[in-house]
């Protein structure tokens, strides 16, 4: 409630809810409210324009809650962001920085980064000139991969994916490398698993895990 007041005395745009399809959320009102913002909710609860309507708009709700119609919602004029910085070394976060167990309140960042931002053109790219170790040497050398590059790991459930990733994390960290896990919608035991893996071998200050659970809600995942 104090976010929606707070944005309310600053633009003084209001909307309501007038349709529930959870997670998608259909608001009237907000005249100056543009793809991707943010909004918040009288309840506390946020959620992301993804549709622009003659009448209404759609937003996309982050939280589980079942919100009723009539609740209000103000708009932010801000954009999905995320902490980054040192301090998150070592931890598990969820998309908006906040960790999954332990205390509920944001490591202190210096710097928050915008989510969607457009890529660097070719021209401004810089140059892949150094090999990243996977660890796996029939991949190292079959088929080597630049430092700086993306690789799509493909295949079957159980046949060793993460297994993969979690030995390239392994050698990359050895090597001196800040790696970051991406767990999208995993069941909790995955991500303590993973959280383990993290524990072991004094690998907390070169690594960090991202994580929504499988029973998080869509927009979150």
């Amino acid at each position: 409630m104090d976010e929606y007041t707070h944005y309310l005395e600053q633009f003084g745009e209001y909307g309501e809810v007038v349709e529930v399809n959870y997670p998608i959320i259909t608001v009237v009102g907000l005249p100056s409210v543009t793809v991707n913002e943010i909004v918040a909710f009288e309840t506390g609860d946020k959620g992301q324009v993804i549709a622009l309507n003659q009448d209404s708009v759609h937003v996309l709700l982050f939280s589980q809650t079942r919100l009723k119609t009539k609740t209000k919602v103000s708009r932010t004029n801000s954009r999905l962001a995320t902490p980054v910085g040192k301090e998150l070394l070592g931890q598990t976060i969820n998309p908006f920085g906040y960790p999954l167990s332990g205390k509920k309140t944001k490591p202190d960042t210096e710097e928050m980064r915008p989510i969607d931002i457009p890529p660097e053109g070719i021209a401004r790219r810089i140059k892949i000139t150094k090999n990243l170790a996977t660890g796996t040497a029939l991949v190292d050398i079959m088929l080597p991969i630049g430092k700086g590059q993306r690789q799509l790991i493909l295949g079957d459930r159980k046949t060793g994916k993460s297994a993969f990733a979690l030995n390239t994390i392994r050698n990359q960290i050895t090597e001196g490398t800040i790696t970051i896990y991406a767990a999208i919608g995993k069941k909790v035991v995955d991500i303590k698993q993973i959280e383990e893996f993290m524990i072991q071998g004094d690998r907390k200050d070169r690594m960090l895990i991202i994580a929504t659970t499988a029973s998080d809600s869509p927009g979150m995942i």
